[in-house]
């Protein structure tokens, strides 16, 4: 990139401008005059320029690795400071610009051709250098954008945007589903550019993407959201889908204030969601996209709770059509998308609860689901339980936090034996509950039972331990 401030009269990024003409001299390249080839290192991006004084055609450019995708600057992109931001530009998004926007990218042009003179960058995902190669084949006589007609693919298309509260695009991401894709990581989907404003991408295991090819949903998947940088101010998304069917349904659960938005598949949805001074409130993992099929959503859906226990998960579910199902099975991951078997339940007739204890599971994000077979050989999934294990050493933990119902549990972790006195405060500093509890030393859990009445929001409860120590926690009810 070239910042270029006015003629040689001015020497600093302050100096006045005055106006001059860029010229580019030389031999032009063509035939057998080929621009010279581009090394690519491995798992880095990479920057490149088009070399021809033509537009040229991003799917006729040879790289020694498959690329379906390539990142441009654009000064147009707003967000947070206003100093422009990356387009992704793939090829599983019909090469429409993801956020998109802006002046120089809008939502529905075809951005496959690249200008003359255009830097772009690539990824090379592999182990070993990737060569970027030229040929007159590259060019391109019409280097106008072409809006996108309707697709033949049913490909289907969900476009997450973010916006600022004065309605300036910040960010965005798309996911695609289809038959063509895997679920797995491949130059089907694009990596993300990080940029100092704010950032919305989706996270697939350690992965940050801008855009996700997936397979298409069979029963119910989840999309993670990954959000960095933000300000103190009123945000709002934007979905806008494209070719998915009536049978799907789509829910937006914020973490945060632990609410559900459904998701409109076949139209636009607008939500909107605030960041506060509540440093929760601007957590990265804030949001994820719950994909289910309508069977699903039938009138005998069966749900599954899951809750850690010292250093284990216990996960629960009912079924009031028990003697139906031939067996369950229950499915672990670490990233929500990639689930493996771990115990196959043999149904009990007219047995309608069901318990399981995975023992010391992985620390950080656990997801469950239960996969439930009928006689018929029917499938159907539960939805999807997270349990975190954070990697606790010592000290008094409440779990799960936000707290379910009216039980507080508490885990004590090699703390001393005595008197313990609890007190828990309200938002406006109100003490509503004042208890004590007689603790026995070293590894325990004790549950504190709140009133019915006790209504949802933020918490602070107070520990006093036997030395005269004070603890602060923070509660979401």
């Amino acid at each position: 990139m070239i910042f270029v401030r006015g003629d040689r009269r001015a020497t600093s990024v302050n100096s006045l401008p005055t106006t001059t003409v860029l010229r580019t001299i030389g031999k032009l390249y063509e035939g057998n005059f080929s621009p010279p080839q581009i090394i690519a290192p491995a798992e880095k991006f990479q920057s490149v320029g088009n070399p021809y004084a033509s537009a040229i055609d991003f799917e006729k450019i040879s790289f020694s690795e498959r690329q379906t995708s390539y990142v441009a600057w654009d000064p147009t992109l707003n967000g947070n400071y206003g100093f422009g931001g990356y387009q992704t530009i793939s090829a599983t998004t019909f090469y429409k610009a993801i956020p998109g926007n802006t002046f120089n990218y809008n939502t529905s042009s075809n951005y496959q051709n690249i200008q003359s003179g255009q830097a772009f960058f690539v990824y090379n995902s592999a182990s070993s250098p990737m060569t970027v190669s030229f040929t007159d084949k590259c060019k391109v006589d019409d280097a106008n954008h072409l809006v996108n007609r309707a697709a033949a693919s049913e490909r289907q298309i969900l476009f997450a945007s973010l916006f600022s509260e004065q309605g300036l695009i910040a960010d965005g991401n798309a996911v695609a589903f289809g038959e063509i894709f895997s679920n797995k990581i491949d130059p089907d989907d694009a990596l993300k550019m990080n940029k100092d404003g704010e950032n919305f991408a989706i996270k697939t295991g350690q992965n940050i993407l801008v855009v996700e090819a997936r397979e298409n949903v069979k029963a119910i998947d989840t999309v993670f959201y990954e959000l960095t940088n933000l300000s103190i101010q009123e945000y709002k998304f934007v979905f806008i889908s494209e070719n998915f069917q009536t049978d799907l349904k789509g829910y937006l659960v914020d973490q945060y204030l632990n609410v559900e938005n459904e998701i409109d598949l076949i139209d636009t949805t607008v939500v909107k969601f605030s960041v506060t001074p509540d440093a929760a409130s601007s957590r990265s993992n804030r949001f994820f996209l719950v994909l289910k099929r309508a069977a699903e959503n039938a009138a005998d859906p069966f749900l599954i709770k899951a809750y850690r226990k010292d250093i284990n998960v216990i996960l629960e579910w009912e079924d009031n059509n028990s003697s139906e199902i031939k067996g369950y099975e229950v499915e672990h991951s670490t990233d929500g998308i990639y689930f493996s078997l771990i115990k196959i339940i043999v149904s009990n007739g007219g047995l309608s609860k069901y318990n399981f204890l995975h023992n010391q599971p992985l620390n950080g994000n656990n997801y469950y689901r239960i996969k439930r077979v009928k006689i018929n050989e029917k499938i159907e999934y539960s939805e999807i339980a997270k349990v975190l294990l954070p990697e606790f050493f010592t000290g008094i933990h409440v779990y799960p936090n936000p707290v379910r119902d009216e039980n507080m549990n508490l885990q004590f972790i090699k703390q001393p034996a005595g008197k313990y006195n609890f007190s828990l405060f309200n938002s406006i500093g109100q003490r509503i509950f004042l208890k004590e509890l007689q603790i026995s030393g070293g590894n325990s859990i004790q549950t504190i039972y709140l009133k019915k009445s006790t209504p949802n929001g933020i918490y602070n409860l107070q520990i006093i331990k036997p030395d005269g120590e004070k603890i602060f926690l923070k509660v979401r009810k």
